[in-house]
C-alpha cells in the first residue's frame, strides 16, 4: 500500500513537472491521440467590477488574439445588467490548438454602443497541451 501511494505521489509531481516544462520552455506537443487530458473543460473568466462602472452603455465585448487579429469570444449586453457578479470570458480550452504554450497576447475590450472603446485589457495565455493557463493579465476589470 505505502508503495502505491508512493509511486501515485511520484506520478503527480511528473505529471506537474512536465506541465511547467511545457509553459515555460515552448515544447511542442504530442499529436492529439498521442496524450491524456482530463475531460474538464476550463473556461478562463475574469470579474467586471460593475460598481466602478456605467453598464447601461455596454453593448458587446470581445476577446481576440493580439498577433492574429482573430476573434476568440464575442459577447452582447443584450440584458440589463443592474448587479452583478459580471464575469469575462478571456479564453477556453478551443484555444489550445491556435496559441503556443508559453503564450499568446489576448485582448479583452468592451464596447459602447457607438463603437468605442470603453475598457481593453491585455492576458496572456498559454497552454499545457491540454488546458488554457492564465500567464499574465488582471485579476479584476474596473474602469
Amino acid at each position: 500500500m505505502v508503495k502505491q501511494f508512493l509511486l501515485f505521489g511520484m506520478l503527480i509531481l511528473f505529471t506537474k513537472c512536465a506541465q511547467e516544462d511545457l509553459v515555460t520552455n515552448n515544447i511542442d506537443c504530442p499529436p492529439p491521440g498521442n496524450i491524456i487530458c482530463t475531460k474538464s473543460w476550463i473556461t478562463i473568466t475574469i470579474p467586471i467590477d460593475l460598481t466602478t462602472l456605467d453598464i447601461k452603455s455596454f453593448s458587446h465585448a470581445t476577446s481576440r488574439i493580439v498577433e492574429t487579429n482573430n476573434i476568440i469570444h464575442e459577447y452582447t449586453f443584450n440584458k440589463p445588467l443592474d448587479h452583478g457578479p459580471f464575469y469575462a470570458t478571456i479564453a477556453d480550452d478551443n484555444l489550445v490548438r491556435n496559441i503556443k504554450p508559453t503564450g499568446e497576447m489576448i485582448e479583452y475590450t468592451i464596447f459602447d454602443k457607438e463603437e468605442k472603446v470603453l475598457i481593453k485589457r491585455s492576458f496572456v495565455i498559454g497552454h499545457d497541451c491540454c488546458h488554457v493557463i492564465k500567464i499574465k493579465g488582471p485579476e479584476l476589470i474596473t474602469l
